[in-house]
């Protein structure tokens, strides 16, 4: 084990992230659009996604955990699992070229990720807006009314 293996680890959620915008944009497109099988297959693929993101992330937490040992770093403290620690941690024993490479990886999976939630957050108000716009819409066709809108007597 050595850091290109968390390096390659990030490249890889880089990699899921870039495709992971991409199908959240075509998402957010297909709801405005009002395009139904769009949106239906943009859903499948994030699920897809989020699958291989999570297990990437999975592979990078067993990565630097092996490379916590082998460098023989304090092993129970979980707080080294985290990136930023970990490169605080490693400082001085790893190649000053790897740590620059690594640090600018996981620049990458940072900024991807700002990204995507920045995306998601535009995705989640227009699913809001739409529900509320439904909401007036019942509202105003039906009123204030507390009764039903279909007459349930026989």
């Amino acid at each position: 084990m050595n850091i290109n293996n968390v390096t390659g680890s990030l490249e890889i959620q880089a990699q899921n992230l870039r495709n992971f915008l991409m199908i959240i944009k075509s998402k957010q497109e297909a709801l405005i659009k009002r395009d139904l099988d769009e949106l239906t297959l943009s859903m499948e693929s994030e699920e897809k996604y989020i699958s291989l993101i999570d297990k990437e992330e999975e592979n990078r937490l067993n990565i630097l955990a092996a490379l916590i040992e082998e460098y023989k770093l304090d092993a129970n403290n979980p707080d080294l699992l985290k990136l930023p620690n970990f490169i605080t941690a490693v400082e001085g024993i790893v190649d000053e070229e790897e740590m620059e490479n690594l640090m600018d990886r996981q620049e990458t999976v940072k900024q991807l990720t700002e990204k995507v939630i920045t995306i998601n957050n535009q995705n989640k108000q227009l699913i809001e807006n739409a529900k509320s716009l439904v909401r007036e819409i019942i509202t105003s066709a039906v009123g204030d009314r507390k009764h039903s809108i279909i007459d349930r007597r026989i």
